[in-house]
């Protein structure tokens, strides 16, 4: 595992478990010390959200989470419209919607955005936040 700083975000770079191009702004979890797509909306182990995603068996960077900073995430595509502020779930297939009752969120958005979008969100640490 390597690790890199960036002004905003700490970034590392994880094997991808699976195909993870075009998945800029996907949630993932660790999976057998793999970054794997985050396929549950209630789940509390995601990790962080794909950066700049790879081919399987190659190397995915990824934004971790509970790190005080700036991401895009990747909305869900029904989704609706979504607003700075709302909190944020992960969907079954990484990516993310309005956060139900009593659901976990992973992030909130800092700006306006709806179905299929890269918004800027911020992570929590998901361990310990839900709405």
């Amino acid at each position: 595992m390597q690790y890199g700083i960036s002004k905003d975000k700490l970034l590392v770079t994880l094997e991808a478990n699976e195909d993870q191009t075009a998945k800029e702004g996907y949630a993932v979890k660790f999976s057998s010390g793999k970054a794997a797509l985050q396929t549950s909306d209630t789940a509390v182990d995601t990790c962080g959200v794909i950066t700049d995603g790879a081919e399987s068996g190659s190397k995915s960077s990824v934004a971790l989470a509970g790190i005080d900073a700036v991401v895009y995430v990747k909305l869900h595509s029904t989704a609706g419209t979504i607003n700075a502020g709302t909190f944020l779930g992960t969907h079954t297939n990484g990516t993310f919607k309005a956060t139900a009752s009593s659901k976990i969120s992973v992030a909130q958005a800092l700006e306006t955005g709806a179905n299929n979008a890269l918004i800027k969100a911020r992570l929590l640490n998901v361990s310990s936040v839900t709405s």
